[in-house]
């Protein structure tokens, strides 16, 4: 018969081994996405479309009208494609949102599966996107970077102070 401490030091090892796999996975999400895009710095688990520069531009100049954007700084992108990594890397657990800025370790953004040459995401339940006319794609992006610009500028915290 196994002693009680090692019964319990079994079951704490077998509780915490998941979220420990589920941290590191977190924690570095590039081994997940196999494409880059060099001026943003751009993953996605699925070939990304030549169209991409125009919706960058776009993204640009809608940061631009932000005093807190700053151009130099790099920004880190991931396309879910399938919804398990939206899930896992949105940090919401949730396959419903557009996108996800992780203000408090990475500043990484993560955007749902999206039509690039369109300037559209897909809306989760497949269907056409309401205002997509002014909620494109970029906008979403922009919208995500600026969670983190807001960030960087007012510390990282700022996030608990401030509703969503």
């Amino acid at each position: 018969m196994m002693p009680k401490a090692r019964i319990l030091r079994t079951f704490l090892a077998v509780l915490l081994a998941p979220l420990a796999a589920y941290a590191l996975a977190a924690a570095s999400p590039k081994p997940m996405f196999d494409y880059r895009y060099e001026n943003y710095r751009i993953w996605s688990d699925r070939p990304i479309p030549g169209e991409i520069t125009a919706v960058l531009d776009d993204v640009t100049r809608r940061l631009r009208t932000s005093t807190l954007n700053q151009r130099e700084t790099p920004v880190e992108i991931f396309f879910c494609n399938e919804p398990w990594r939206l899930w896992l890397y949105g940090r919401a657990f949730s396959t419903r949102l557009g996108g996800a800025a992780d203000v408090w370790l990475t500043r990484q953004v993560f955007i749902r599966a999206s039509d690039i040459p369109a300037n559209r995401i897909h809306t989760p339940n497949g269907g056409p996107l309401a205002d997509a006319a002014q909620r494109p794609l970029s906008y979403f992006i922009a919208h995500e970077i600026t969670h983190n610009d807001v960030s960087r500028h007012f510390g990282r915290t700022v996030m608990l102070r401030y509703p969503e």
